[in-house]
């Protein structure tokens, strides 16, 4: 068996673990495109402790299509780490947003494109390129001879 840890800012993170993450939802304000991407924030719906593993598009949409009274969400953006806004459209997105989760960052802020609204330029969280320190380590478990 192969397990492999990452040092995240210093906090030691096994693959396959989860963790509990709070998600804050963001809703009621506008999107501003220039300069910059920017959302004039008035609301935040929170859901807290949730298991990072059971991520998936289909519910955060539905938070804000049942819970919130969005027409249809076109399309789901979340804050990464540095605070920069990324696109989230699939579950290789969600996958690469869990692999991002650490104790430093396990509060992820959600926005979305309602179906009135027009889309939004932003890079895709598949594409990430903020730079951390990661330093990994593989060990192998193996059965000791006697």
């Amino acid at each position: 068996m192969i397990f492999m840890f990452c040092y995240f800012f210093g906090e030691k993170i096994q693959y396959g673990k989860y963790m509990n993450v709070d998600l804050l939802f963001h809703h009621g304000g506008k999107w501003t495109l220039k300069p910059h991407l920017l959302y004039d924030e008035r609301y935040v719906h929170s859901l807290r402790a949730v298991n990072s593993n059971h991520l998936n598009l289909i519910d955060i949409k539905e938070v804000f299509e049942n819970n919130l009274d969005f027409v249809l969400v076109k399309q789901v953006l979340v804050k990464g780490p540095s605070g920069n806004l990324f696109l989230v459209q699939d579950s290789d997105g969600i996958r690469i947003l869990q692999e991002l989760l650490t104790e430093g960052f396990k509060v992820v802020h959600v926005f979305v494109v309602d179906d009135y609204e027009e889309i939004v330029l932003a890079p895709n969280i598949i594409n990430h390129t903020e730079t951390y320190h990661v330093q990994c380590e593989y060990g192998i478990e193996a059965e000791s001879e006697k």
